[in-house]
């Protein structure tokens, strides 16, 4: 995203007490470091993080589990 990034929003959502009530799956073009994406699902409303390109069997696995 041009102005903002996917886990600026995620921050944003977490510091207005949103992040909660959400299911979020993060899909990136961007190799997250196995830290940051321990950090991430350790959040409450991440439920699997996919980097691109991604396999539709991928999609449908972590939209059913």
């Amino acid at each position: 995203m041009p102005v903002f990034s996917g886990i600026e929003i995620i921050q944003t959502l977490e510091t207005e007490n949103i992040l909660k009530d959400q299911k979020i799956i993060i899909f990136s073009a961007v190799a997250f470091t196995s830290t940051e994406t321990k950090e991430l699902l350790e959040k409450e409303a991440i439920q699997k993080c996919l980097k691109k390109p991604i396999q539709l069997k991928d999609i449908l696995t972590a939209i059913t589990s």
